[in-house]
């Protein structure tokens, strides 16, 4: 009898264990700022070699006209995470100041499933590596608590692709910043990719890598990827060829890891950029077509975008129906014998790669960021621009270099397709946030309050100085706050100026006071340096700050002009005084001190 019931748990394990393997491994691998010319296998240009994007295109399916929905980089990616057009839930433009309203924090609100946790309840091991650029401005949008067991990355647009010991904190190992990083980020990201995959070998697993290769700033790589270049006049473009190589060369790491644990059959893979390259900003080229980053010419959203499953899809195929990021999630859910969600705009391309249907995925298929917008249908694409009084009509089957524009000549098409974009857009409805002031009159600045686990990135001046997110040592005496930020002055006695500054968000121009809470144990100078292209500095009213209590400190900026894109707040003291710690709380910006 015991034997019976051993035996039947033991095949009771097998088939869970044999179930489990037969559910395919699935990876994204997002590029950031590349333009369609710079892969091989598109024939546009020789300057970079990309043998492992080159072989994965050749594995399975390569998209002739595949989009993006979006051409910048967050709502690109909200679009792809979650396989909703994003501007139906307001993620129109990048996380940006401008509000619609109070309470809005720019985000893939929580109420929208994305890939992971869809692929959660079905056993799947999840894990998002590199960027994510979807809203870290609450803890509910911190990846890991959107459906990802494990994240190594950085939240914001961008990153230092030299981490090194991570001073400003932007390099994050699940919620912790990591301490140190030592290699070039895109390496670092490859690696981390690689290891998952040996890690969880014996379970199935989805891995989002979205590297933020080839996006800015232009940091040359290590030797070992440069000298494919010694060839190349010194340079920007250059830079940009070595730093996708480095790319490729992760990619093709990822790749080996499957083939060394047998998994490379039954992967679904995808490979596409966000959005295209800027011409004169990162050096990436979008030819043959018009249009670059931030515009809705082809250039800015039509890109490499790649699929292969050697298990069930063809190989080595090039698919010319218009497709769409937004159809990844729905393919996915498909492979995976999920539930498809009727809510979704994109589609399972599983039958149309294999001939099961032959019409075209999308009849239509719509953009909108701030003033610019456009709409396409199998045939035409009409596009308008905030710097034209009317939309542009391009025969884009016929023309996909958009040179021959023809709104003149087909009115009736014109007329068609605007009727078509009014009816989605007032359906999607408004933006939420945004670069745009007509989004709305709210702007949220930093409003520090050291509560979350993503903060402004605070880092410590002064010789032997440092910073560090602390309990509030002093709740409710003027401040109930749970976490501030304090700053600690060291062992010298001679030090005469310390404090911390921040990266900040850019703002409008009216807003011109920034406020802040700060304890002092000892009285001391307070002053506020703000950066842009200018640089004022402001020194408090000393006579108001009272020592062993919390203050609240205004420095006045109406003198400054233009832009902020850098803060400080800094502490003078007397000729060989020694400071105890200070701490600061709720940093932010206004436009009056009533």
């Amino acid at each position: 009898m015991k034997n019976s019931i051993f035996l039947f748990l033991f095949i009771w394990v097998l088939a869970i264990q044999a179930s489990a393997q037969q559910k395919p491994n699935i990876i994204v691998i997002l590029a950031d700022d590349l333009g369609n010319a710079d892969v091989g296998y598109h024939d546009q240009l020789k300057d970079i070699p990309t043998p492992n994007i080159d072989q994965l295109a050749k594995s399975g399916v390569r998209f002739d006209a595949g989009y993006v929905t979006a051409p910048v980089c967050g709502p690109s990616r909200a679009g792809l995470l979650s396989g909703q057009y994003q501007q139906s839930f307001g993620f129109d433009d990048n996380p940006g100041p401008f509000r619609a309203g109070k309470g809005i924090h720019a985000g893939i609100p929580t109420s929208v499933s994305i890939i992971p946790e869809y692929l959660k309840p079905l056993g799947y091991q999840t894990a998002c590596i590199g960027k994510w650029h979807v809203g870290h401005e609450t803890d509910e949008h911190f990846p890991t608590n959107r459906g990802f067991d494990y994240f190594f990355g950085f939240l914001g647009g961008a990153a230092n692709y030299y981490p090194e010991n991570n001073v400003e904190r932007t390099l994050f190992k699940n919620t912790k910043p990591v301490e140190k990083e030592d290699e070039y980020l895109t390496d670092a990201f490859g690696r981390e990719a690689a290891e998952y995959i040996n890690t969880n070998k014996d379970k199935p697993f989805f891995i989002y890598v979205a590297f933020n290769a080839v996006h800015g700033p232009l940091q040359t790589p290590p030797e070992n990827y440069t000298k494919e270049f010694a060839h190349m006049p010194e340079g920007k473009r250059a830079i940009l060829c070595a730093m996708q190589y480095a790319m490729d060369v992760n990619v093709g790491k990822i790749i080996t890891a499957l083939d060394d644990n047998d998994l490379r059959e039954n992967t679904l893979v995808f490979f596409v950029s966000d959005n295209g390259g800027k011409i004169k900003g990162n050096y990436s080229y979008n030819n043959p077509y018009k249009g670059e980053k931030g515009t809705l010419y082809e250039g800015g959203i039509r890109l490499p975008f790649c699929v292969s499953w050697p298990q069930a899809f063809p190989k080595g195929i090039t698919y010319e129906h218009p497709v769409s990021t937004l159809d990844i999630l729905p393919t996915i859910l498909s492979a995976v014998d999920g539930q498809i969600n009727e809510g979704l705009n994109g589609v399972n391309l599983e039958p149309y790669l294999n001939n099961k249907i032959e019409s075209t995925p999308h009849n239509y298929m719509y953009w909108r960021i701030n003033n610019k917008w456009a709409v396409r249908n199998r045939e035409w694409k009409l596009v308008y621009n905030d710097k034209n009084a009317d939309p542009e009509l391009y025969h884009i089957i016929m023309d996909k270099s958009e040179t021959n524009e023809c709104s003149a000549e087909y009115p009736q098409v014109v007329e068609e397709l605007k009727a078509k974009y009014d009816v989605w857009s007032k359906k999607a409805g408004s933006p939420k946030w945004g670069w745009n002031p007509k989004v709305g009159k709210i702007v949220r600045h930093p409003n520090e309050d050291f509560e979350g686990i993503s903060t402004e990135h605070f880092v410590a001046k002064g010789s032997g100085v440092s910073v560090v997110y602390s309990k509030n040592p002093f709740v409710k005496v003027g401040n109930e706050s749970e976490n501030v930020l304090e700053i600690i002055p060291g062992s010298k006695k001679n030090i005469n100026e310390f404090g911390t500054s921040a990266r900040v968000m850019q703002f409008q121009k009216r807003y011109r006071y920034m406020c802040a809470k700060i304890h002092l144990t000892e009285q001391c100078d307070i002053y506020a340096v703000l950066k842009g292209k200018n640089v004022l500095k402001v020194k408090s009213m000393n006579k108001n700050i009272e020592e062993n209590a919390w203050q609240n400190v205004v420095f006045d900026f109406r003198e400054f002009k233009g832009p902020v894109n850098n803060l400080s707040i800094l502490f003078k003291t007397k000729k060989g005084e020694k400071m105890s710690s200070i701490y600061i709380d709720d940093v932010h910006f206004c436009d009056n001190i009533k």
